[in-house]
């Protein structure tokens, strides 16, 4: 599975949909959630649009998937649990939906999170059927930040 995470992120730092799309089973589609969206998307449409949006705000994307556990839920499913650190370049032209300038264009951030996925193993490869990113409670997030920062230095 570590392999097919690779990829994924491969086509993240495509900033590209429809490459994104590729490692989907939209017929099987459970739910999304972005750490950065307040909520769940439950709909195969509503997660294109979220990616296309994303495909006009970002300039640089990048994601390393750390720690990989695998848990069989059945034959054909399984649950993927891995570390998640991001980094995005947002592009300097960039434009919110309603078209005004997006309050962090030209700016990177980035982070690190936990990844609860959904696989089937349907067809030729495993395809994603469900996402949700877990970030710490905040005052974990900062702690580990700022170990990480030092250990840096």
């Amino acid at each position: 599975m570590r392999s097919r995470l690779l990829l994924y992120a491969e086509a993240w730092a495509a900033i590209d949909a429809e490459a994104l799309a590729e490692f989907w089973a939209p017929e099987a589609f459970a739910f999304y959630k972005a750490e950065e969206a307040g909520h769940f998307f439950l709909s195969w449409n509503e997660v294109l649009r979220y990616w296309r949006t994303n495909d006009r705000l970002h300039a640089q994307v990048d994601l390393c998937f750390d720690i990989v556990s695998e848990i069989p839920l059945s034959d054909a499913v399984r649950s993927v649990i891995t570390a998640m650190e991001w980094r995005i370049r947002f592009r300097e032209d960039a434009v919110d939906a309603a078209g005004l300038p997006f309050r962090h264009r030209g700016k990177a951030m980035a982070g690190f999170n936990h990844v609860l996925s959904l696989w089937t193993d349907k067809g030729d490869v495993p395809r994603l059927t469900g996402w949700c990113e877990a970030p710490n409670s905040a005052t974990l997030y900062l702690t580990e930040l700022y170990t990480r920062l030092g250990e840096q230095q």
